[in-house]
């Protein structure tokens, strides 16, 4: 698991009512740096300020749900995106696991859905589906619509495509959590050697994908994750965890 840094003077702290939320600086780093394309410094304020409350919701939804099953949570945001710690107590199954690791993911979908009502009603869309025409320039009209389009579509896009991304079987991601406990679960052995395995060619794939699409920090980010899996994969196979 690739755990965030410790606490910094700069951190900043808050609640979302009683679930502590810290945010480490390396968090506004790399968010700055992944909106350095954008050259206007509005739009990079703005791709912040989407990243931010994306995450924060993704990682509320799954802290939301270890609260629910009486597991305190508290989340961190930093470098690498978010995570939602909490502590498991009697009551842990592989199943409750995986609705708490396919909460996050369903928050941001949800939000998504959210996303696109209110974009509805701003930017009504009376066009026919079928006229490819009509539809490149309602896409087109996208980039016109000022400061809340551009929001509205970093919003939709973070929440729904990140969201899909996360739900790969690559461990520590959240689609890996799901598929280690539906091999049986995190205290099993040959469970969490055949996620590590799933994870490094799932994640050497998708670091390819990514690579070829021009997606450096992605393919980089995968590229890591498939490293980390076969790490793990040759340590249980080894027997040394």
């Amino acid at each position: 698991m690739l755990q965030p840094p410790g606490p910094s003077q700069y951190d900043l702290n808050f609640k979302l009512g009683s679930i502590p939320v810290r945010v480490h600086p390396s968090f506004w780093l790399i968010a700055l740096i992944m909106g350095a394309g954008l050259e206007d410094l509005n739009l990079i304020v703005i791709w912040v300020a989407c990243l931010f409350v994306s995450i924060v919701i993704h990682e509320l939804g799954h802290a939301l749900a270890a609260k629910h099953y009486g597991w305190p949570p508290q989340i961190t945001l930093y470098h690498f995106g978010g995570l939602a710690n909490f502590y498991p107590g009697y009551n842990h199954t592989p199943g409750r696991a995986i609705w708490v690791a396919f909460a996050g993911p369903a928050a941001g979908f949800i939000f998504f859905g959210v996303i696109c009502l209110v974009e509805s009603f701003l930017y009504p869309r009376r066009f026919d589906p079928n006229n490819l025409n009509e539809v490149l320039r309602q896409l087109q009209m996208v980039t016109a619509r000022g400061p809340a389009g551009f929001a509205l579509m970093q919003l939709k896009y973070i929440n729904f495509f990140w969201g899909l991304v996360n739900l790969l079987p690559v461990y520590p991601l959240d689609g890996g959590q799901i598929c280690v406990n539906l091999l049986g679960g995190t205290n099993s052995y040959h469970a969490k050697m055949r996620s590590h395995q799933i994870g490094m060619i799932v994640g050497g794939l998708v670091a390819a994908f990514f690579f070829s699409a021009g997606q450096l920090y992605a393919a980089l980010l995968f590229a890591g994750l498939a490293i980390q899996n076969y790490q793990g994969y040759e340590a249980y196979r080894a027997g040394r965890w």
